[in-house]
């Protein structure tokens, strides 16, 4: 993992509120922060956000002891942090603007690697209860449901994803655990172009296909053991490299935590899959390519 310190992580969140100092939306999710009654939170939502991204740096999973932490060792900074109640509170009234955060840098990714012709696309399940908890939990009752990945069967959501030869990742939607792949191909590869190469379970409809080609997307897929499909040399290469984004999920869930299973509510739990995420793509950025700047 990519050792960020705490001054860092603020200079990209800071860069993030200046490049879009101004913009309504931008306003209007921080004004959701802190609210319109009631005491002014002791932390702005930039101090909110760098802390709970610095969390992931600093590889401290449990939020609580991430709290414990700062009050330990950072009270000099933060002389008037607040308790844990309100620290999560302010926390999970991140979400909305992290979610911005989010796809600001994905656009950044897209931007940036703009002449790279060549994607990969694939999901990962999100699984928020172990399978024999599934009749008794509650926090996402009636958002995820089951599926089935090639480890077996799940309870959560799926992470849905492309990205390029380099492991950046461009775009990520998340959908519900019984999605189907080949449902979420087209917003997926929405704001690519090029050819996006994908496992058997992104196979569409030859008109699907064409109107994506026509949008300047070109799918190519693994074919199914019951398939015979003649494909190029290159096709095969691309199609055999497609594990980079597999390593991908594997980082995000194994050094970033991605899974979590621990929520007390469903705005807790997307808290942390962005936070989470956002981290990841801080990590496997150049610091000064990630930085926002004004325009």
């Amino acid at each position: 993992m990519t050792e960020i310190s705490l001054d860092q992580v603020y200079t990209i969140v800071d860069s993030f509120f200046k490049r879009f100092e101004g913009n309504p939306v931008v306003e209007y999710l921080a004004s959701g922060y802190y609210g319109k009654r009631g005491f002014r939170r002791r932390l702005s939502v930039r101090d909110i956000m760098a802390l709970n991204l610095y969390r992931f740096f600093a590889q401290i999973s449990n939020l609580k002891a991430f709290h414990r932490f700062v009050r330990q060792f950072m009270a000099d900074r933060f002389p008037d942090f607040p308790n844990y109640e309100n620290f999560l509170k302010a926390t999970n009234k991140s979400l909305p603007i992290m979610v911005l955060f989010v796809n600001s840098i994905l656009a950044k990714n897209r931007e940036k690697c703009g002449g790279r012709r060549v994607h990969f696309v694939d999901s990962t399940p999100v699984e928020v209860c172990e399978n024999n908890k599934i009749s008794r939990h509650k926090v996402a009752k009636g958002f995820a449901s089951r599926g089935k990945s090639t480890k077996g069967w799940f309870f959560g959501f799926k992470l849905h994803g492309a990205c390029t030869a380099d492991m950046v990742v461009e775009s990520l939607v998340f959908t519900t655990g019984s999605v189907h792949d080949s449902q979420v191909a087209g917003k997926v590869t929405k704001d690519i172009l090029g050819k996006a190469f994908a496992d058997a379970g992104y196979q569409l409809k030859p008109d699907i296909l064409a109107k994506m080609a026509d949008g300047g997307v070109f799918m190519n897929n693994a074919t199914r053991k019951n398939m015979k499909r003649l494909i190029s040399k290159e096709q095969f290469d691309c199609i055999e490299k497609r594990n980079i984004i597999e390593t991908v999920w594997s980082v995000m869930k194994g050094s970033f935590e991605l899974v979590y299973t621990r929520a007390r509510s469903l705005k807790g739990m997307f808290r942390h899959f962005f936070y989470s995420i956002a981290a990841f793509l801080i990590s496997h950025s150049d610091f000064n390519q990630i930085r926002f700047v004004a325009g």
